[in-house]
């Protein structure tokens, strides 16, 4: 039994090193939470679109998509991810998209995050 699980572990962790996922993304997202919006235009760069909803709030929105092509075939992959900011931080986030995903840099400490996150991922692989 002890086998299995440690090999259960080290599946998880590998995959967990090197597949995006939209965990991994929201977990860049999360990251972003209470920082200023100074430093996410530094990192991110000059968003596509603002909108200014009070004297206190706006939206920042980064828009990014790709045309892909094989054999022939041609398709396009595009994420939209939008910030709040309030008072000069931000406060929440969005995004939609079939491109929203990065890779997950830590495994999740709560165990019931790990289990569902290797099951998503068996299912993935089957």
């Amino acid at each position: 039994m002890k086998k299995i699980l440690l090999l259960a572990t080290f599946f998880l962790t590998s995959c967990v090193n090197y597949y995006p996922t939209e965990e991994g993304y929201q977990h860049i997202l999360d990251s972003w939470i209470n920082s200023s919006k100074k430093d996410l235009v530094l990192k991110w760069g000059i968003p596509s679109e603002t909108y200014k909803i009070d004297a206190n709030t706006e939206l920042l929105k980064y828009s990014e998509s790709t045309i892909h092509g094989y054999n022939g075939d041609v398709w396009t992959s595009h994420c939209d991810t939008t910030f709040t900011i309030e008072k000069g931080k931000i406060t929440n986030w969005k995004y939609e998209g079939n491109s929203c995903k990065a890779v997950l840099k830590e495994l999740p400490q709560d165990r019931e995050e790990q289990k569902g996150l290797f099951q998503r991922m068996f299912d993935w692989h089957t």
